[in-house]
């Protein structure tokens, strides 16, 4: 593969820090069609690939089979209690079901603390996939996300087969702007701050429906191009609302976690991957997957598959796991601290 920094200069444009984990591969295939302004640029190096769930990628979707979970928070969970479930029942459990667990426990996540600190530090352990080696290889990454700067990665040190990977590691502290603050009008599923996610219904029907108005706009400026997302909002906020829990629920009310989870039950985009999934670390949980499809270099479409792992009984998103092609590419495991200051 050849050398992709200019390509990836576009796509930290787009994404701002959310784009940690951005694939070199992923990254050629989307700069056609992003505009880029000069931000952060997050490379990696090119002979590995990894995780894409930061970043929409799309054309069309492989359709499944959505299953609603009541709006009504009442209907939810009537008697308030939160809910335990075996193993061996999650395996086999509906995936409108789980989702509704995982909303009715909700409470078990302990979210963020402006008092505990200005960051959400986290330390991903997995693997990805050595492309020269044709197998997949440890990856780790330290990152600190800054909650008030609609959490953008600030700092990320990375290894790949136990090496220092100078490309996956970056300061943004030492960029021109740094200082510039955060204009709350750029906020969205793209970069969410602590106040637009206050801001939204709790109730997931609401919910959909305010994210598809807020987010119409902006996918027609950065796709009318395309037609990847233009005319197709919903496939965008399926996308991005997966990449919100994974990366921004420390910063999300329960109410609103659970509206996320409830909304996601109702979109057919959104489906079940069969029996439990190990994350990075080896825990166990469910995972739910969303398939695109793309151009790939040979102009034949490229399917992509992009699963969050959550464990229902907590309501944490344990991890990631990337499929090219049916081959996985990426393993991740998530664990996050609220922090006073980047290095803690």
């Amino acid at each position: 593969m050849t050398d992709t920094n200019d390509h990836l200069a576009e796509v930290a444009a787009f994404r701002d820090g959310f784009d940690a984990d951005t694939t070199p591969r992923m990254a050629s295939m989307r700069a056609t069609v992003l505009k880029g302004t000069a931000m952060q640029t997050t490379t990696r190096r090119t002979s590995y690939r990894l995780a894409a769930l930061a970043l929409p990628v799309a054309a069309a979707v492989a359709i499944g089979v959505g299953v609603v979970v009541a709006d009504d928070d009442d209907d939810k969970n009537p008697t308030g209690e939160q809910k335990q479930t075996q193993t061996s029942d999650l395996a086999t459990m509906a995936a409108g079901d789980v989702l509704a667990l995982a909303a009715n426990n909700v409470d078990k996540y302990a979210s963020y603390d402006a008092a505990d600190g200005a960051f959400v530090y986290r330390r991903t352990t997995g693997q990805v996939l050595d492309d020269d080696a044709g197998a997949l290889v440890d990856y780790t990454a330290d990152r600190w996300y800054q909650v008030d700067h609609g959490m953008r990665v600030v700092v990320q040190h990375s290894t790949v087969d136990g090496e220092e990977d100078p490309k996956g590691t970056f300061d943004l502290r030492q960029d021109e702007g740094y200082d510039l603050p955060f204009d709350e009008a750029d906020a969205g599923l793209w970069s969410p701050s602590e106040a637009w996610l206050a801001a939204l219904p709790t109730e997931s029907a609401a919910l959909l429906t305010v994210l598809l108005e807020q987010s119409t706009a902006y996918v027609h400026a950065e796709y009318q191009d395309t037609g990847w997302y233009d005319g197709r909002e919903e496939l965008f906020v399926a996308d991005m609302s997966m990449v919100v829990l994974a990366n921004a629920s420390a910063i999300m009310t329960s109410e609103t976690r659970a509206a996320f989870f409830g909304m996601l039950s109702t979109m057919d985009e959104v489906t079940r991957v069969d029996g439990m999934v190990e994350d990075g670390l080896g825990r166990e949980g469910v995972a739910f997957a969303l398939t695109v499809t793309f151009p790939g270099a040979d102009g034949a479409d490229a399917p992509y598959t992009r699963e969050i792992i959550l464990d229902p009984n907590t309501s944490a998103i344990l991890g990631t796991r990337q499929s090219d092609g049916g081959s996985v590419v990426e393993l991740m495991a998530f664990e996050d601290e609220v922090v006073a200051e980047i290095g803690d």
